[in-house]
């Protein structure tokens, strides 16, 4: 599969890989996995352009030598780091070409990282729908009193899921409420994902191993949740959008 490096930010990759770039970029990847809100650079995909610059630009056996050992730091660096911050193993990882390794390891990280506020609002949102009749049977009766002014436009059903998006996502994201296969499954969206596709395939495949769901969930912080709350709250409403743009007119 050609890698497709259009419509995500990238560091500045038009230079040697050194490294100097490659401890910043690594660097950087810690930093996005302690704080996932910068989710629209892809560090990965910007070493991978910069590694494939420098391999074009080698004048010697020598540099080529240097330049694949810096390659290989960098997937040995990236395999632990999906190791240690999501328990993700990948299987023979070392067996592969570098161009296997290299789009194995984008597409994980995309999925895990560049697409966590689509997967979160996903897997929030298929599981409250999944589950809703239960949830709104057992849900507090107290409604968000920012929708009191249209609670004659929404679903009694709605209204409740509004109130207590709270704590259904609370619950969707205890331990051991999820496996791999329900996540995954709960991913899943409108339309097909390309790093979702990926890693179920590697997951049914056994080359990605290791439950990553509850470090998954411990990289969703307060700030990110809230988008993402706002975000299944825009879903939920926009079958009302039309009524509800009248009732802000009045």
């Amino acid at each position: 599969m050609a890698i497709d490096y259009l419509g995500f930010n990238q560091p500045e990759d038009d230079e040697f890989l050194s490294k100097v770039p490659i401890t910043v970029l690594e660097q950087s990847i810690s930093t996005q996995f302690r704080d996932p809100n910068n989710f629209r650079v892809d560090y990965v995909a910007s070493f991978i352009r910069q590694y494939k610059y420098s391999i074009e630009n080698c004048e010697s056996d020598e540099e080529i030598m240097d330049v694949n050992s810096l390659h290989d730091e960098f997937i040995d660096f990236m395999e632990k780091c999906l190791l240690d911050k999501l328990n993700v193993g990948i299987e023979n990882l070392g067996d592969m070409s570098y161009d296997e390794q290299e789009e194995l390891i984008l597409f994980v990280y995309r999925f895990f990282l560049i697409n966590i506020r689509k997967n979160f609002t996903n897997v929030f949102y298929n599981y409250i729908m999944e589950n809703k009749e239960r949830l709104v049977e057992n849900a507090k009766r107290t409604k968000d009193i920012t929708f009191q002014a249209f609670k004659d436009k929404l679903t009694e059903e709605d209204t409740i899921i509004i109130a207590n998006l709270s704590d259904f996502i609370d619950e969707c994201m205890e331990d051991g409420r999820l496996d791999v296969d329900d996540f995954l499954r709960l991913c899943e969206g409108d339309e097909p994902c390309t790093e979702t596709v990926i890693v179920s395939d590697n997951y049914n495949e056994y080359i990605l191993t290791g439950n990553f769901v509850s470090k998954y969930f411990r990289l969703l912080r307060t700030p990110l949740r809230i988008i993402i709350e706002g975000d299944l709250r825009s879903k939920i409403l926009k079958p009302y959008r039309e009524d509800i743009e009248i009732v802000k007119g009045n």
